[in-house]
């Protein structure tokens, strides 16, 4: 469907025939576009982590609380061996800490939209249209 689509696209441009790596350019292209698209929408919505030059990953995880330094305690069962007396004050900390690190509750997101569309559109291709504009001035 694409090779007949391009193919009539040539042939009214006066072009004879078209070269299969063309296709090949425009499916990467499409792919890469839908991609970022698609990772716009998500990360808009989403919490996510970014790695290195900016690599977004692991999108719809958590927001980590900055307030807390680690989320969860962890016990070393060499150290912590023998059992302690927990004194009251130890305990309403330790009662106050973990319910400082359980999760929020959130609210369920409603389905993806045509506005988050359009916002993602715009994210997607405002540096594209800037760029072009600019470009055309020189």
């Amino acid at each position: 469907m694409l090779h007949g689509r391009t193919f009539v696209i040539a042939f009214d441009s006066g072009l004879d025939d078209i070269e299969d790596t063309v296709l090949d350019i425009i499916q990467h292209a499409t792919a890469f576009l839908l991609k970022n698209i698609l990772s716009a929408l998500l990360s808009r919505r989403n919490a996510y982590k970014v790695q290195g030059r900016g690599f977004k990953f692991a999108m719809g995880s958590e927001a980590t609380n900055p307030y807390l330094r680690c989320s969860q305690h962890v016990y070393d069962s060499v150290i912590d061996s023998a059992p302690q007396i927990m004194t009251k004050e130890m305990a309403e900390t330790e009662a106050i800490y973990q319910v400082a690190c359980q999760k929020r509750l959130t609210a369920a997101k409603s389905a993806l939209n045509m506005f988050d569309l359009f916002q993602a559109l715009q994210v997607c291709f405002f540096t594209d249209i800037v760029f072009f504009i600019h470009m055309s001035y020189y």
